[in-house]
């Protein structure tokens, strides 16, 4: 009687390990097809401005490393620099 249980208890374990992986590999085949769905169009690109990225990242960083009367210079000359880079796009 012990024998039949320990045969029946792994043909179980066998079957559920045949179910999972199915349904792994079903899984997985349906995410790829989202995502296919999901993806634009053959021949067309996305471009993205990372500058402002880029910018928030950079501030952070000195944020944390400059002193704050360094960091006040620093912001007093970037707005300079831009107010100056406005005025030179205006004219043109």
């Amino acid at each position: 009687m012990v024998e039949f249980f320990l045969d029946y208890g792994m043909f179980l374990a066998k079957i559920v390990t045949v179910v999972v992986a199915l349904l792994f590999v079903f899984s997985g085949i349906a995410t790829m097809a989202v995502r296919q769905r999901s993806q634009p169009d053959d021949g067309y690109i996305r471009v993205r401005n990372l500058n402002q990225d880029m910018e928030d990242l950079r501030d952070g960083l000195r944020h944390e490393v400059l002193s704050e009367e360094a960091r006040k210079a620093d912001v007093k000359k970037r707005r300079k620099d831009e107010k100056a880079k406005r005025k030179a796009e205006k004219k043109m």
